[in-house]
């Protein structure tokens, strides 16, 4: 897995070449041996490494399941958790994981250990933002129209994390919660600007992102809000216009 690791850092094609080779090898282990440990671990690990992550929690936790003194699974159903935001789940396996792995093997934990960090991190701040509730009919407290565009928002940029976006299907759970927080507070401009900057930068949908970008202009009072907006419509509008450049030759 060394060479993989070093591909990552050098050449994106060459890792996504090695994951592909890695994958189809432990595949075929499988069809052999569809009970072995290991080229499970590495197949899921490859699978995960190209951002596929979904069904991937079900399989690991019967891996957990079936092989409850190994610590590869665990730690991996850890790094399906967090993708997936539970959070609290995440860090869970993953320090059980740690701790389960035998002195004499060499074992990489660095990025475990990122991991574990940004769980605790992005734990805190749902936990933080969520909406404070009457324990009896679940009223909010606040005010209901800006206590959940916040939270909502919030919950987004989470989920728009860089490292959150290693799981493709975050970036649309974030664009869905930016939508939501708009839609409950339209006058809420930073939702507007994080959605504009999504759309565009993370989805290549200029035309939409300059949609949503113009509308800054009815609804922030902070300068700089403003001009970042302005900033990124100039840049949206040259990469549309250098898109449609491509498509006519």
């Amino acid at each position: 897995m060394q060479i993989r690791k070093e591909a990552y850092f050098s050449d994106a094609g060459a890792a996504r070449e090695i994951d592909a080779k890695i994958t189809e090898k432990y595949k075929k282990i499988l069809e052999i041996d569809p009970s072995n440990y290991s080229a499970s671990c590495e197949l899921i690990d490859s699978e995960m490494n190209s951002g596929s992550f979904d069904g991937k929690s079900g399989v690991l936790e019967g891996l957990v399941k079936n092989n409850p003194l190994r610590f590869q699974a665990r730690l991996l159903k850890g790094r399906a958790l967090f993708y997936a935001a539970d959070f609290d789940g995440a860090i869970m396996e993953i320090t059980k994981g740690v701790s389960m792995i035998p002195p004499e093997e060499k074992v990489e934990t660095g990025y475990y250990k990122k991991l574990l960090e940004s769980a605790n991190k992005y734990a805190a701040v749902m936990k933080k933002n969520a909406p404070e509730k009457e324990s009896g009919g679940g009223v909010i407290k606040e005010d209901s129209k800006s206590s959940d565009a916040k939270f909502l928002y919030d919950s987004a940029v989470v989920y728009l994390d860089e490292e959150m976006i290693k799981c493709p299907s975050n970036i649309d759970k974030g664009i869905s919660l930016l939508r939501s927080a708009i839609e409950k507070d339209p006058g809420f401009a930073d939702a507007y600007l994080k959605l504009g900057e999504t759309l565009g930068g993370l989805k290549g949908e200029y035309k939409e992102a300059m949609n949503v970008l113009t509308k800054i202009d009815k609804v922030a009072r902070e300068n700089a809000v403003l001009k970042r907006a302005r900033v990124l419509r100039q840049k949206y509008y040259k990469l549309n216009m250098s898109r449609g450049k491509k498509k006519r030759k």
